[in-house]
């Protein structure tokens, strides 16, 4: 039996992307440990997340395909609707895609998700909760990831999966300042591909117990109107996963992108409770019946830099999306099977020789070559859609009204 070369991954970040990696090292017998800095592995935050035939197919090779499978109605028909709620066309989009793919678009909550990928994890000591990263320490011989709690984890590696506002990221910067200043200011503040936002979207989900047009298991929702855009998605039971879009006064960069409260939420949801999401239904009567709801600032950039020496990030930590086109999840889960990957076969090619920083900046170097022009698509896609939504502009006003129709006549015409 051939040697393996010891590899040891410490994980920040036990989010959809940190699950995601902690299933597919476990399938590739990589070693790992995983840091949560929240109490709970499984939390309600988040409310909702869809996944599409790019994310399921990987969730099946960790086998929870069935698992997610149950938790809801694919998607089948997509209503565009006018600020009074009238649709003005439709499109059977997603269920071409699963014609072509072999799977569905589904759209459940986060949360379930999050337990499906835990119910997997089969070394449920190495995962940690409560643990804040304060510190990355690197040498030649390895990583020492310190929290604020006083725990030091050490491996070889470190990947930042904790989401927009990495800490890994952070300490990742605060190691190349010092030979590359320049980069790190266009990285991290005021010019691109730094993080800026110029939406907030309130989301969340409700129950619904009302008959209402538009409200069957399976079909999505969305309103077009000039700089805010509404959407509802209708899961099974009565579930109805919503959204609503709303274009701020300016554009703003990290680090100084807004933060809201449950208040801020509250006052934008009654200036909007009177919006239409279809012929008889309001934003209000979603409102008034949520079990839960968000309200934040939505960044958009995908950072020029992914790793440096032992460090690497993934998910939102590299490439943040608005959620409009659904493919930040599926872009996460990608880019944790690629480095799964890109990691196992290294560790063959080693043939039980220990890995040398070089080793890594190699293995990392191809992981962004290949995935970043992916991000890049992506985040242009989803970018682009919700300006399109929104009516940002004449043009873009302009093909939502007249081109999506023809859009979605040429989807049903491909699978009649």
């Amino acid at each position: 039996m051939p040697a393996i070369s010891p590899l040891r991954v410490v994980i920040v970040g036990g989010s959809v992307t940190g699950l995601t990696l902690a299933n597919c090292f476990e399938k590739a017998g990589i070693d790992y440990v995983l840091l949560e800095k929240g109490t709970n592995i499984v939390y309600e935050g988040g409310a909702s997340i869809g996944l599409m035939a790019n994310g399921l197919r990987i969730m099946d090779q960790l086998d929870v395909f069935e698992a997610i499978r149950k938790t809801t109605e694919p998607l089948a028909v997509t209503y565009h609707r006018t600020p009074d709620g009238i649709p003005y066309g439709s499109s059977n989009y997603m269920h071409s895609l699963e014609e072509r793919h072999g799977y569905p678009s589904l759209f459940f909550e986060r949360q379930e998700l999050l337990q499906i990928l835990c119910n997997r994890i089969s070394r449920e000591s190495n995962v940690h909760t409560a643990r804040k990263v304060v510190e990355i320490q690197t040498n030649e011989l390895g990583v020492k990831v310190i929290t604020a709690e006083g725990d030091v984890y050490e491996g070889d590696i470190v990947v930042g999966a904790d989401g927009v506002n990495s800490a890994v990221r952070r300490c990742m910067w605060k190691d190349v300042e010092p030979k590359h200043p320049t980069l790190v200011k266009k990285e991290s503040t005021g010019a691109w591909p730094a993080l800026f936002s110029e939406y907030c979207c309130i989301f969340g989900i409700s129950t619904v117990t009302e008959s209402y047009d538009g409200f069957s298991p399976g079909v999505s929702n969305i309103v077009y109107d000039r700089d805010i855009a509404l959407g509802a998605i209708i899961g099974i039971n009565g579930k109805v996963f919503w959204f609503i879009f709303i274009k701020m006064d300016a554009k703003y960069y990290a680090p100084n992108i807004p933060r809201f409260t449950p208040a801020d939420a509250e006052a934008l949801a009654e200036k909007h409770k009177h919006r239409k999401i279809s012929k008889d239904a309001t934003f209000d009567d979603l409102w008034r019946t949520r079990s839960r709801c968000t309200i934040v600032a939505l960044e958009e950039g995908v950072t020029g830099t992914w790793f440096n020496n032992r460090t690497v990030l993934v998910g939102d930590s590299a490439h943040k999306m608005t959620p409009n086109a659904g493919q930040g999840g599926n872009t996460a889960i990608e880019s944790a099977a690629l480095l799964t990957n890109l990691l196992y076969r290294a560790r063959a090619e080693k043939h039980g020789a220990p890995f040398a920083t070089e080793d890594f900046t190699k293995i990392f170097a191809g992981y962004q070559t290949r995935q970043k022009p992916r991000a890049d698509t992506m985040f242009e896609a989803s970018n682009l859609l919700t300006r399109l939504q929104t009516h940002e502009t004449g043009p873009l006003g302009f093909l939502a009204t007249y081109g999506l129709p023809i859009l979605g006549k040429l989807s049903t015409a491909a699978i009649s």
